[in-house]
């Protein structure tokens, strides 16, 4: 696997959700690089990239220290 990229399950673990979670915040548009490995399978796992989690993450941390 690159270590550029992440899987849900990776993220889940890292964020403590799971990984349904994580698919929502793909669907609403958190991780605009995410990408399916095989874009012709419907349940193809997804993959996303180890930068936009971790401005993802820092946006969180930031947001929570502004509260």
């Amino acid at each position: 696997m690159n270590d550029d990229l992440m899987s849900t399950k990776e993220i889940a673990e890292a964020l403590k959700c799971t990984q349904v979670y994580v698919t929502l915040l793909v669907k609403r548009g958190h991780f605009p690089g995410a990408r399916k490995l095989d874009p012709t399978r419907l349940n193809s796992p997804l993959r996303i990239p180890r930068s936009e989690f971790l401005s993802y993450q820092e946006k969180q941390i930031l947001t929570k220290s502004k509260n």
